[in-house]
């Protein structure tokens, strides 16, 4: 194959990406997310198949208190960013960790989203059903819902590595209502 046809080969292999990254830069919001992987997942929560086969495709479908920030390349303490937290503290001793949640937040079927959700899916879901969550959760006496919108997690000791475990994709919140 003589130089002029290879080069016309790659002008229009170029030419046909640039005709589809066109079209990448158009999306609309609606559809249907498509993700390619691997693993066939038995079902989509994270809480009860806790393997990369359903953590990868799942964890941008829910949402947790608190997250690494996406734009930095290595996640630490200090990359941790809110998600549905608005904020959160820590007593003075370290023991008891304070989240405020953000306001007007809703469910998929329009109920409010609050403390008694973090609360119920901390207490009832992570602790029993889910082996890595309760190892994260050994250390907490007691997690619950100061009101609305404040969830309180109390811990024997100070427990500063708490916040790097309780992130993205092994702490999506459910619903409460709909375990009721």
């Amino acid at each position: 194959m003589g130089y002029l046809t290879r080069a016309a080969a790659l002008g229009l292999g170029v030419a046909m990406l640039a005709g589809y990254a066109g079209t990448a830069l158009a999306q609309k919001d609606g559809g249907i997310l498509k993700f390619y992987h691997r693993g066939t997942p038995p079902s989509g929560s994270i809480h009860e198949e806790a393997t990369n086969s359903t953590v990868a495709p799942y964890m941008g479908v829910y949402n947790n208190l608190i997250m690494y920030d996406q734009s930095v390349a290595k996640n630490s303490l200090e990359t941790i960013i809110p998600d549905l937290a608005e904020s959160w503290s820590w007593n003075e001793d370290g023991t008891e960790l304070t989240f405020k949640l953000r306001q007007g937040v809703q469910w998929h079927d329009g109920k409010p989203f609050t403390a008694h959700d973090v609360a119920f899916t901390c207490n009832e879901i992570l602790r029993k059903y889910n082996p890595l969550s309760r190892r994260v959760f050994a250390e907490a006496e007691r997690i619950y819902a100061k009101d609305d919108h404040t969830v309180v997690f109390e811990f024997k000791t100070p427990y500063p590595a708490f916040m790097s475990m309780f992130d993205v994709a092994s702490v999506p919140i459910l619903p409460k209502h709909l375990y009721e």
